[in-house]
């Protein structure tokens, strides 16, 4: 059984439109403008997909075979081009992600100064009081010294051996 003439013109056209779409998608993905490209661009959007400025027209995909070769590689392209086109929306450009990189690198150095500041705080008030400490004793060895000649020095006891009795 042959199939009629005008189903292979409309399978034709349709491969066509399809690989034209492809085509069109890589290209804008090289270039990165995407812009006139869809959100969400899924397989069924990508059909339904038109912009007369690129080109770009609707197909059927009843006109196509799933089980032809040339069917299933372009839908595979397609698939490699879809995903490529969602990576590429998902990530932020260069001056965004340095801009994200150097915020995040200011966090941590504020995180940082901050802890050394509060390092440096809690050092100085230590040594704030090891100095008032240092004073206290001064000024109570001077009360000592002045009082020294007031205060009996002690001498030191003979232990009492077992032969010697009080």
């Amino acid at each position: 059984m042959r199939t009629p003439h005008v189903a292979l013109q409309r399978r034709k056209a349709a491969i066509e439109k399809f690989d034209h779409k492809v085509k069109t998608l890589e290209t804008l993905l090289e270039a990165d403008t995407i812009e006139n490209v869809p959100d969400n661009m899924r397989p069924t959007t990508f059909v339904e997909w038109e912009d007369e400025e690129l080109g770009v027209l609707k197909f059927s995909r009843n006109a196509l075979y799933e089980t032809d070769e040339e069917y299933i590689k372009l839908h595979n392209r397609m698939k490699v081009v879809l995903a490529a086109l969602a990576k590429k929306r998902s990530r932020p450009s260069k001056v965004e992600n340095e801009a994200t990189r150097l915020k995040d690198k200011t966090e941590v150095l504020e995180r940082k100064l901050q802890a050394f500041v509060n390092d440096y705080a809690m050092v100085r008030s230590e040594l704030e009081d090891k100095n008032k400490e240092i004073i206290r004793l001064r000024l109570e060895l001077q009360r000592i010294r002045e009082n020294g000649s007031s205060i009996t020095r002690l001498r030191p006891v003979k232990k009492p051996s077992d032969n010697e009795k009080f």
